[in-house]
């Protein structure tokens, strides 16, 4: 049976469950965000399901064919694109999508039918790692660059005007997929500008906010932060904290001109394993003005693929199989996996060194070896206390929550409940 739900409701109660257009049932409520509710879905036909799709059901209802074309702007500028786009690895790392339209009833709202995406975002891959290898950070920045570079090289190109780690999906095959293109928009012309100031104020480009135009250099710059987040664990002006006096427009204005006087630390200055040629790349893509930095993801690309493969270090690549491993549920071989790379102790006690331990001790508590697990997790907190790889008490809280987590789904509610009074201390102290 069709489903229409009353106006003015909640999109996860009135539509998860329901059979849209007699075609797709909304399985699972997954998110809501600035177009509305996302929910993980099956297309079926004759009651057969035929796959799974992302569904985006908008919050506001439509009253005319204008605001439907609104609504549906960045569904139509994704499937316009796509068939405009000749190359087919560049589709590859564009979401598709596959549907789009309004719902019929009292409630008419409208909706999009997408390519969904199983895996975790750029956001959660960072994350868990806080400083990604540079062979790992370069695969990504090439997809990205391959499917951005389809967008800027078109008759009409297209801005994306919001890049950042959450609107960049990773498939089960590790794969990017950049998604959410409700702010893009598209130049009339090959050279120019769009008007208006769109973006999240971490990842937007000075030229935005100062004349209110983006180009395709405004996503180089967004890049550019990303980049810079993945090889260091950090953002780049995460220490531009205006006066708390100062109200959004003065605040704004006061980090414009910080930045415009102050150049941010070169990755290699927090990472001393960033390539030279990588480094200057990072610092280019990040440069106050819009003319100094490379003009598209063509340019920007072309000089990614100029930095020097990096064979990863041995201990690198058993804490990438020990993360693969643990997410796939295969404690035993993450064990053996972790503990291989962490016997392997490198003269320095770095942030790999490190992240071994701490997974190797959420191994342990899985396979619920809890003396063992207890010894390893000493010597992450011991690194960690001569080298302050968790910074702050909301670091350190989430490493105690995972461990706590460990615990109960072993069934240790002992240690469980020593992790938890850990994780319960860091919070109080702010």
């Amino acid at each position: 049976m069709t489903f229409h739900p009353e106006s003015d409701v909640n999109l996860q109660r009135a539509y998860e469950g329901a059979f849209i257009e007699n075609r797709y049932r909304l399985v699972q409520y997954l998110a809501e965000g600035g177009f509305g509710a996302v929910f993980r879905a099956e297309q079926q036909i004759l009651g057969q399901v035929v796959r799974q799709v992302a569904v985006k059901i908008a919050k506001q209802a439509v009253f005319s064919a204008a605001q439907l074309l609104e609504i549906l702007k960045e569904a139509m500028i994704l499937a316009q694109v796509i068939d405009e786009i000749e190359d087919s690895q560049a589709k590859r790392f564009l979401v598709r999508v596959y549907d789009l339209g309004m719902l019929q009833g009292r409630d008419q709202r409208a909706f999009i039918v997408m390519e969904f995406v199983t895996g975790k975002s750029l956001q959660k891959k960072l994350e868990d790692y806080r400083i990604m290898p540079q062979p790992m950070c370069l695969k990504y920045a090439r997809q990205l660059c391959i499917g951005l570079s389809a967008l800027h090289q078109l008759e009409r190109p297209v801005i994306h005007r919001d890049l950042k780690p959450d609107n960049v999906l990773l498939t089960a095959g590790d794969e990017v997929r950049i998604v959410d293109f409700g702010l893009a928009a598209r130049l009339e012309q090959a050279v120019g500008f769009v008007r208006g100031v769109a973006g999240t104020p971490h990842y937007i480009a000075p030229e935005v906010l100062v004349r209110e135009e983006s180009g395709p250099a405004s996503d180089i710059y967004s890049i550019g932060v990303m980049l810079y987040q993945l090889l260091t664990g950090v953002h780049p002006f995460e220490k531009l904290m205006p006066p708390p006096e100062y109200h959004e427009a003065q605040a704004r204005q006061w980090v414009l001109e910080q930045k415009r006087r102050n150049t941010p630390l070169p990755p290699a200055a927090l990472n001393p394993t960033v390539e030279p040629r990588l480094n200057e790349i990072v610092m280019t893509c990040l440069r106050f003005q819009d003319g100094d930095r490379f003009p598209n993801a063509r340019a920007l690309l072309d000089a990614i693929e100029s930095v020097p493969e990096v064979e990863p270090e041995p201990r690198d690549k058993l804490l990438a199989q020990g993360r693969e491993t643990s997410e796939s549920g295969r404690w035993k071989d993450a064990e053996q996996i972790l503990r291989k790379g962490a016997e392997l102790r490198p003269q320095m006690e770095d942030r790999t060194q490190f992240d071994l331990c701490f997974r190797w001790g959420v191994a342990l508590l899985m396979l619920r070896d809890y003396s063992k697990a207890t010894e390893v997790i000493h010597w992450a907190e011991s690194i960690n206390a001569r080298k302050h790889h968790l910074e702050t008490r909301r670091d350190r809280a989430a490493f105690y929550g995972t461990l706590a987590d460990a615990a109960k789904q072993s069934g240790g509610g002992m240690i469980e409940r020593q992790f938890r009074e850990r994780q319960k201390q860091e919070l109080g102290g702010g």
